[in-house]
This record gives structure tokens, C-alpha cells and sequence, in this order.
């Protein structure tokens, strides 16, 4: 097993939004977390997964099992993403850099509801969506996560 170094939440607190969400310090719509990873919703509609130390595309290719505990989440999460939001798939996107399309430097994964004849991905030219709704379907995901936990 590799040995993580602690939570430097510090550290990158002003440069990343996603560890100001992690951090409360900014509205997110949370989903899920573990002690290693958080869920929540990206400003398209859909679900990310990411770890919650600060990993970046370098620490990622130097260390790949950063992302082992936000994968687990992400498979954990994909019937209840399917469930509340009418799937019948699931595709998983890790972008790696700003030439793959990677906008926030903390590496994450994208959790995208797949329907039976759906041909193309598109969430960079999707709107972005209301905090209302945003919260609402994480709400539903979460519900559906947390029925499938107890079962």
C-alpha cells in the first residue's frame, strides 16, 4: 500500500475551487463523501469524483493509487447516478491536462448519465445549471446512494 502524505488543505485553499468546496469555504453541491474522496456536482448537471488532497495531473501520473479511493466512490455512485437521473449507462471521464481539457488542475473524475442511443458527450458547451438544481439532483443521488448503502 502507498503511504499518502496528510491533508495539506492549506496549501491549496485559494487556488483550487475544488478544495474550497471541499472545504465549505465555497457552494458545491455535495453528493457523497469518503475520507478520501468527495462527490458532488459540476455546474453542467452532471457528477465529479474527486480525491480530497489536492492531487494535480503530476501527482496522479508519479502516483496513480491518489485516485484509487475517488474511483471506488465513482463505481459506488454510478447506480445511483443511473437511478435518479433516468440512465441506462454510465461513461467515466478523467481529463489529464489542459490539452485533454482539464480546466481545474485538481484531478477528477466525470460521472456522465448515459442513455440508449446517445452518441457524444458534450458538457463544455452544456449550460451551466441553477444552484437549485444543482442541489436537487444531488439530493436525488445521494438518496438513491444512501437506499443502496443499506440494502
Amino acid at each position: 500500500m502507498v503511504e499518502k502524505s496528510p491533508l495539506n488543505h492549506e496549501q491549496h485553499q485559494e487556488a483550487c475551487v475544488f478544495c474550497d468546496i471541499r472545504d465549505r469555504k465555497k457552494p458545491g453541491s455535495v453528493i457523497a463523501e469518503t475520507d478520501e474522496s468527495v462527490a458532488i456536482m459540476a455546474l453542467e448537471g452532471h457528477p465529479l469524483v474527486m480525491p480530497k488532497e489536492h492531487t494535480t495531473k503530476e501527482d496522479f501520473e508519479e502516483n496513480p493509487s491518489l485516485l484509487s479511493g475517488a474511483f471506488a466512490l465513482a463505481l459506488a455512485l454510478a447506480p445511483s447516478v443511473q437511478e435518479a437521473m433516468g440512465a441506462q449507462g454510465m461513461t467515466f471521464v478523467l481529463n489529464l491536462g489542459e490539452a485533454a481539457g482539464q480546466e481545474i488542475s485538481h484531478v477528477h473524475v466525470h460521472l456522465f448519465p448515459r442513455v440508449s442511443g446517445d452518441r457524444e458527450i458534450s458538457y463544455r458547451l452544456s449550460p451551466r445549471l441553477p444552484r437549485p438544481e444543482l442541489d436537487s439532483r444531488a439530493i436525488r443521488i445521494s438518496n438513491e446512494f444512501e437506499k443502496g448503502t443499506q440494502a
